[in-house]
């Protein structure tokens, strides 16, 4: 009963082993450029005691789990850009100003913690490192796992469920909030009219036969049509009456 037991434990251990180390999400180098970065200057005694380095790269990663920089190593002295986000862009690409972040090495199938200085983003910054210490964070060959950017909000019509980093992509149905339209109008006799181009409805993807309408708010806050007519898809007019 004793050896049924420990065959037992031993199988138990074993699969968690074989659990934790297949499930070793490597993250990818970064690529990219947001146009503003920082940099950290890593010297020769910051990688002391670290595993034989083949093929590695130390990556920067932000507390979301987003990648904002990257850069090869084999163990002697180094940098890194570390990239802030590209305020034009709506996506979130790179670290905010004042955002932590940490580093992690990715050496062949083993991802490493690296314990290090506190860290956080500044634009132009400099910062050398002369110490650090890792810690095996898990092993045995997982796949590479890109960062995926996308709307995490699960109440928005746009939830990426794979998504790992939310890039401020979201978007909602506001559509409880359109007012109800009516698009009937009256003839006053005074008229200017309003020429959509054929350059303008080509760039538009409208179906055919919807209605467009002039509107303007009356006193009351309310949307009165002072012009309307059918989408047909090529050149068009509208009589806006006053």
């Amino acid at each position: 009963m004793k050896c049924k037991n420990l065959l037992l434990a031993s199988i138990l251990f074993l699969s968690q082993i074989n659990t934790a180390f297949s499930q070793c999400d490597l993250p990818l180098e970064f690529t990219g450029n947001t146009g503003a970065n920082m940099t950290i200057l890593f010297q020769s005694s910051f990688f002391t005691d670290y595993p034989d380095l083949s093929g590695a790269y130390v990556v920067a990663i932000t507390e979301s789990g987003l990648v904002v920089g990257s850069a090869s190593t084999d163990g002697s002295q180094g940098s890194i850009a570390v990239w802030g986000d590209d305020s034009i862009t709506p996506e979130s690409d790179g670290a905010m100003s004042g955002e932590s972040f940490t580093l992690q090495l990715v050496n062949g199938n083993d991802l490493y913690d690296i314990s290090t200085d506190d860290l956080s983003y500044t634009t132009n910054s400099f910062i050398p490192l002369f110490s650090s210490s890792v810690t095996l964070n898990c092993s045995g060959g997982g796949t590479v796992s890109p960062d995926v950017p996308g709307c995490m909000d699960m109440t928005a019509f746009n939830y990426n469920s794979e998504a790992t980093s939310d890039d401020g992509s979201c978007e909602y149905d506001n559509s409880s909030n359109c007012p109800i339209l009516d698009f009937s109008y009256i003839n006053t006799g005074n008229n200017m009219t309003i020429v959509l181009t054929q350059a303008f409805v080509s760039s538009q993807n409208i179906l055919e036969g919807t209605s467009m309408g002039l509107f303007y708010l009356s006193q009351d806050g309310e949307p009165n049509c002072a012009g309307a007519a059918d989408w047909t898809g090529g050149m068009m007019t509208i009589a806006a009456w006053g």
